[in-house]
């Protein structure tokens, strides 16, 4: 899947749309693909759907098309840095870090060539859940990462969408499947910031899309009693 023929250092590529026209060319060129624009096109579309940029200065910009012929990696470094379009969604219900893809792979919210490059670079994929979807949030190297993105997110869900910026009328809960001692570390380092934090199951509807080793954050407004 990788050798030395795929592997290109120091190019002058400014910008996203150059990196996609490069290497949809070289897979025209390494006869990974039949068709050059659909290759292309297939990396805009799937750059649509939610940015392939990482954090620490990588993407893995991927796509599936009928052009192409075998899976394949191609490796790119950069003569220099460029900006790569990422765009962070906002965070409305809850974030979960997933200490592997594979249940996201075996449900196809993933695909296959994907899976294999995050297990390879190590990602820990932080999601959202908003109106009943699953969608990717962001994307983190390191656990340290994950639950620093999952802790901005909240914050930014408390200050912009319930206007509750020190979390005095809201609850802060974090549910978790089949990773009880995470759970409970990470709520006693929230709770020095935020007060009270809840500790829940994660429900099954989510859980088994995502699999064990998963951690949500989430939070809501309080419902009053009077």
């Amino acid at each position: 899947m990788i050798n030395q023929n795929t592997i290109f250092f120091n190019r002058e590529l400014n910008s996203q749309d150059e990196v996609f026209h490069f290497l949809s060319k070289k897979a025209i060129e390494l006869g990974i693909a039949t068709n050059e624009e659909a290759v292309y096109k297939g990396f805009i579309e799937r750059e649509q759907q939610g940015t392939t940029g990482m954090m620490d200065g990588f993407a893995i910009p991927h796509t599936k098309s009928k052009e192409i012929l075998t899976p394949s990696i191609i490796i790119v470094r950069l003569e220099k840095g460029l900006d790569y379009d990422i765009n962070v969604i906002n965070l409305s219900i809850g974030s979960r870090r997933l200490s592997d893809i594979k249940y996201l792979k075996k449900g196809g919210r993933i695909t296959p060539m994907a899976a294999a490059l995050a297990s390879l670079l190590k990602i820990k994929p932080v999601l959202q859940l908003h109106e009943g979807k699953i969608d990717a949030y962001a994307k983190a190297r390191t656990f340290k990462q994950a639950k620093q993105i999952m802790v901005e997110a909240i914050k930014k869900d408390l200050s912009e969408r319930l206007n509750d910026p020190m979390c005095k009328d809201s609850r802060l809960m974090i549910a978790q499947y089949g990773y009880l001692d995470f759970a409970k570390e990470f709520a006693s380092e929230l709770e020095a910031e935020f007060g009270e934090v809840e500790t829940v199951n994660l429900s099954l509807s989510v859980a088994t899309h995502i699999g064990p080793g998963t951690v949500a954050l989430a939070v809501a407004r309080k419902i009053s009693t009077d």
